[in-house]
């Protein structure tokens, strides 16, 4: 099973992935951490 979460607090998405293997949780690498967005950011952004 893999599982994404995603934390918005103002202008930063903050991504945490985990993967279920085996009864052991582990956490897979991910190119992208953290999107941030600029502050006159439009909705097509």
């Amino acid at each position: 099973m893999k599982i994404c979460g995603v934390e918005l607090t103002g202008n930063d998405a903050v991504i945490c992935l985990l993967q279920l293997d085996n009864q052991q949780f582990n956490l897979p690498d991910c190119r992208v951490r953290k999107i941030t967005l600029p502050k006159d950011h439009t909705r097509e952004d």
